[in-house]
């Protein structure tokens, strides 16, 4: 759990001063805040003093975010029909009210970063019968096996999700609305930072690119598979959400719902458990201790899957700041972007970077394509003709790929198309190689 980062005595003074002069100068239409423009000098001292204690977590339009909620909060949960209200803020709550929301402001800050917990929805893929599968002490597999499982996850109904974008339900949360489906198999991850529903707030952010790692490894690792699953008509809801934030000290206080990128959505539309990888070999049923060997509880299948994922589990189990596995990580969202983009010239140069990222370092810009022909050959050939022929192809491959950034191609020809299957490949290989030396 996070701590509390405290602000200085001085800093809090100095936020409480601008932030009584805002409050002091805020309008309300309707429920709207507003705020004059003669203060706008003040909100950039609150901005750039709340910056430079938490610039870390959050973004200046986070910051601004944090007091236009925070007001808005207030109004909805003293003000009865609140969105009917206008006039000044100081006459519609008070002088001593806006004393006391700006300790309540300054203490939301001080709050930060704060530890949220992230649900991943995988719209095909069921699940295996039981309710946590830990991966690490931050990412598991979890699955609704009975009604009051999670039920703290939950988005009211008669709000609507846009397909695109975030709705953050702040106080506005219910026992009851959209929530997680029973069967279904979820990514829940925990971040910590500052969440405001949408993918670039920072705790959501760290969140989305360890769930991309967690179904790149999925996927690498024979655990998922990709094929034709059966959807529905209305494959992108509008209505319903496809990712969950909740904070984890206060459910109830502070939740989000909002929507993956189509592409992405679309890629993991199609991924499915593969049965056939939570067969037992023969070791396993020789070494492991299973509940029943005959046939297998769900139990059984969660250890033999956590089996499948050793290595992508011990790669994922290093911290953010590993040097050494951070190319990697990088590497496996490049390779993830590349495979969900629906722009082939995109999805290229995006497996080009990957493959950058992983063979890379600070000192190959010299003779670029040549050191990284000659690395990918020797980590993935196993007799000199065959590094040969990788060297030979992954010069192709990246002459392609000069011509894409040089503006001297636009369009991918077929030769190109077969070259963008063999950097994703060979990008897949040399991740699922590295990962295994761990």
């Amino acid at each position: 759990m996070v701590e509390n980062t405290l602000l200085h005595v001085e800093a809090k003074k100095a936020l409480k001063g601008h932030l009584e002069r805002i409050l002091n100068n805020c309008k309300v239409n309707e429920g709207v805040i507003d705020f004059d423009d003669d203060i706008y000098r003040d909100i950039y001292s609150y901005v750039n003093e709340t910056k430079k204690h938490k610039k870390v977590w959050m973004r200046d339009i986070d910051i601004l975010g944090v007091l236009y909620k925070q007001v808005s909060n207030y109004l909805s949960e003293h003000i009865k029909n609140y969105w009917e209200t206008s006039g000044e803020l100081k006459n519609i709550i008070g002088n001593k009210t806006i004393k006391s929301l700006c300790s309540r402001i300054i203490s939301y800050l001080e709050s930060i970063p704060r530890d949220y917990f992230v649900f991943f929805e995988l719209p095909y893929v069921r699940g295996i019968g039981v309710k946590e599968i830990s991966l690490t002490n931050n990412i598991s597999f979890i699955e609704v096996i009975n009604d009051n499982d999670f039920s703290e996850v939950s988005v009211p109904y008669n709000i609507s999700i846009p397909r695109t974008g975030a709705l953050a339900m702040g106080l506005l949360g219910s026992p009851h609305g959209y929530k997680l489906k029973k069967g279904r198999l979820y990514v829940r991850i925990q971040a910590d930072g500052y969440a405001d529903g949408t993918l670039e707030s920072s705790a959501i952010k760290k969140a989305y690119s360890r769930f991309k790692q967690v179904i790149f490894l999925s996927k690498l690792s024979g655990v998922l598979t990709e094929g034709n699953v059966k959807t529905s008509s209305s494959r992108f809801p509008d209505t319903t959400p496809q990712v969950y934030a909740i904070y984890a000290k206060e459910p109830s206080t502070e939740k989000y719902g909002f929507n993956l990128p189509e592409t992405v959505y679309g890629y993991i539309s199609r991924l499915s458990i593969n049965e056939d990888s939570l067969k037992p070999t023969k070791l396993e049923i020789f070494a492991e201790s299973f509940e029943n060997k005959e046939s297998l509880t769900p139990k059984d299948k969660a250890k033999i899957l956590k089996n499948r994922l050793h290595y992508p589990i011990k790669l994922l189990q290093t911290s953010e700041d590993d040097k050494i596995t951070e190319p990697i990580k990088t590497a496996i969202e490049w390779a993830l972007d590349s495979l969900t983009n629906d722009n082939n010239t995109f999805a290229f140069l995006q497996a080009c970077i990957g493959l950058e990222a992983i063979l890379g370092d600070n000192n190959t810009r010299e003779k670029l394509t040549e050191t990284l022909a000659d690395r990918c050959a020797y980590l993935l050939g196993n007799s000199i003709h065959t590094r040969r022929e990788i060297r030979k192809k992954f010069v192709k491959l990246y002459r392609s790929r000069s011509k894409l950034i040089h503006g001297r191609k636009a369009i991918l020809g077929n030769e190109e198309l077969g070259l963008l299957r063999y950097a994703q490949n060979i990008l897949s290989r040399i991740i699922l190689k590295e990962i295994s030396y761990i």
